[in-house]
């Protein structure tokens, strides 16, 4: 089998002043160039430009506890369009500003639950509002809106899954075209659950196909966003089943966290042809 490999354009390097737990790309708008940013383990987060001026700006720790999810939306209402960037750490405490940040930016914190692995920003229902989906470390799946009449997050729905959750995919749902769910795989489950942003209880789905074993994560119709918990991952195949071709994505993400330095390059990845669609973890 022929495999064509592409070496990766450019290898970014920077230094923090703590080891990162989460990362974040921002594709450049009208309002910041494309960054890099980084929340560190100490409770910092740092915004790091992609246009080979080594600029590092770092916003202050506002707590002790690491950054555990950030997310990129327009969440604090309908007539904002300017996204913000919402940095959570482990202990709950959330952080929106507007980047790119500097030391005279204005930045909203409000205290949510704690033990936030992932999270996103969409409108799940349709409503023209965009609504802060988190995944908790055990089995909870939550949802929150911006309030304009109190200036605050309030949560909308809680749902509880079987087991505990090893990856998600945020996409449209199939059966109506308003409205979005996440399917979840489970931690060493032969079945992964859809949840529904409309309301509904999760559904507890097994694939048709017996050959697809646990390590393998499925996700919906176009799908907007995809998290895998955990590092224990040996590679990452994304099929395109109009050519029948897949690529396989191996060391995405290769960190270095030895002393205050912090390395990430971006890996080889490689096309070959493929008759299955599947994602292996």
């Amino acid at each position: 089998m022929n495999v064509d490999s592409i070496c990766p354009r450019s290898t970014i390097v920077g230094t923090l002043s703590s080891s990162s737990s989460s990362l974040l790309l921002l594709p450049a708008t009208e309002y910041y160039r494309t960054l890099i940013v980084t929340g560190g383990m100490n409770g910092e987060v740092h915004f790091i430009a992609c246009d080979g001026s080594n600029d590092v700006v770092k916003m202050p720790s506002r707590t002790g506890s690491p950054i555990t999810a950030l997310t990129i939306g327009n969440l604090r209402g309908r007539v904002r369009t300017r996204p913000e960037l919402v940095a959570i750490a482990a202990d709950g405490l959330l952080q929106c500003v507007h980047p790119p940040y500097s030391h005279h930016s204005s930045v909203y914190t409000q205290t949510v639950q704690s033990n936030i692995a992932a999270a996103h920003i969409m409108d799940v229902d349709g409503d023209g509002q965009e609504e802060l989906v988190v995944i908790m470390t055990d089995r909870v799946v939550r949802s929150f809106r911006w309030s304009l009449e109190s200036s605050r997050l309030h949560p909308v729905n809680k749902w509880e899954v079987p087991n505990q959750i090893s990856g998600l995919s945020i996409g449209e749902s199939v059966t109506s075209l308003r409205s979005a769910e996440v399917w979840l795989s489970q931690l060493r489950a032969r079945f992964y659950v859809c949840v529904p942003f409309s309301g509904q209880q999760p559904t507890v789905i097994y694939p048709q196909n017996k050959e697809v074993r646990s390590d393998v994560m499925l996700i919906p119709f176009r799908s907007h966003y995809i998290h895998i918990m955990g590092t224990i991952i040996s590679n990452i195949v994304i099929v395109e089943t109009r050519d029948r071709t897949a690529i396989i994505l191996q060391d995405i993400l290769l960190c270095d966290l030895s002393g205050s330095y912090s390395y990430w390059r971006f890996a080889n990845y490689c096309r070959y042809g493929s008759k299955r669609k599947r994602g292996r973890l």
